[in-house]
């Protein structure tokens, strides 16, 4: 797995939500508790950045339409069909946060 330093532990507060990129991909990393995620930050609508909007129990809320997506899944929340929105692993090494971009966890396709 390919995993990068998206950013320092200490720029996160918990309930907070912040916005970076990685080369041509646009990353959000949201803490709720413990818990740090990553999701792709680009609203599948209108292309708007997901850190920008409302965060609140794990769920993202755009803030130019209002859709509104789980950070642990991607998807909307109690809906999980459809196409999601990439998440990606994450972990927590020495105050740095890392994730595997090129593994998305909730895109994974069955083996042949």
């Amino acid at each position: 797995m390919a995993y990068v330093k998206i950013a320092n532990q200490k720029e996160l507060a918990d309930g907070a939500v912040i916005g970076k990129r990685v080369g041509d991909l646009a990353i959000a990393l949201y803490r709720w508790g413990d818990e740090i995620y990553a999701m792709e930050d680009v609203c599948p609508h209108a292309g708007y950045p997901l850190s920008a909007g409302r965060f609140e129990d794990c769920v993202v809320e755009c803030g130019a339409h209002g859709y509104r997506f789980d950070v642990r899944t991607g998807f909307p929340p109690k809906h999980g069909d459809g196409f999601p929105i990439p998440c990606f692993p994450v972990r927590v090494e020495s105050g740095s946060i890392w994730a595997d971009l090129e593994n998305p966890h909730n895109l994974r396709r069955p083996k042949a």
